[in-house]
């Protein structure tokens, strides 16, 4: 037969399982809890990380691109200029130099008008007396220290 006592020791040891058992689901709970938490935290990793990727592709990308264009342009400098064809040659080659004095000034309108029509003879007379003036106008006077 059972004894009060008995059933106060079995009465005690459901009472403590019940305990354990809800103490164990509000454990669960929070474990579970926290389980979708990592969840999200590792699917919002995921998404840095494809990022990440997609970054590092287009900056692979841009530095290839960037490469090929150096090459091109190393290509370009590195290559042999095409050949030109020689101008014609005029019939006198005229040096670049500076007016020192009006006969210097005279001599380069002189030569530059052999490129032109020669002019009449009355029209040469006409000319020097114009360049001479325009001469003495243009050349300053120099002082001589």
């Amino acid at each position: 037969m059972l004894t009060v006592e008995q059933v106060r020791s079995l009465d005690e040891k459901v009472r403590m399982a019940v305990d354990l058992i809800d103490s164990l689901k509000k454990e669960n709970s929070v474990l579970e809890n926290k389980l979708d938490e990592y969840k999200q935290k590792v699917i919002q990793l995921e998404d840095v990380i494809d990022s990440f990727k997609l970054d590092q592709l287009e900056i692979e990308e841009g530095i290839k691109d960037v490469l090929s264009q150096l090459d091109k342009l190393e290509d370009q400098i590195t290559a042999p200029a095409p050949s030109v064809p020689n101008p014609p040659s005029p019939a006198f080659q005229q040096e670049p130099f500076e007016t020192d004095s009006t006969e210097d000034f005279l001599q380069s309108a002189v030569i530059e008008d052999v490129t032109e029509e020669p002019p009449v003879i009355d029209d040469i007379e006409a000319m020097q007396e114009t360049e001479a003036s325009e001469a003495e106008r243009i050349t300053p006077e120099l002082e001589i220290f």
